[in-house]
């Protein structure tokens, strides 16, 4: 190396935010292999209803249920947030699905 010359050092390809962050004390703005993986769970749902005060029936409507398959929603499906996609496109639709008074 030739006096001046720049150095570049590469800290790996796969490394999150958490390894960046803890081992080299920085963080990626938008860090493409910054995500989290959620199992979507139906216990989840009776959780998020009782935090809405919804009626207890309402998560377990026909027509939502039928959205959720429709969108291969079911229990363990990996949901994530951030990576590749920021935010899966079945956790958005399944927030839409919960929130919606009918159809």
């Amino acid at each position: 190396v030739k006096e001046g010359e720049e150095l570049t050092i590469s800290y790996g390809n796969d490394l999150t935010n958490d390894d960046l962050l803890l081992d080299y004390g920085f963080v990626i703005l938008d860090n493409p292999r910054d995500k989290i993986d959620v199992a979507f769970d139906p216990r989840l749902l009776e959780s998020a209803r009782e935090m809405t005060g919804r009626a207890p029936s309402s998560f377990g409507e026909p027509w939502r249920s039928a959205i959720l398959d429709a969108i291969k929603i079911q229990t363990g499906s990996i949901l994530s947030i951030g990576g590749e996609h920021v935010i899966d496109p079945r956790l958005r639709a399944l927030s839409r699905v919960l929130s919606a008074d009918s159809p």
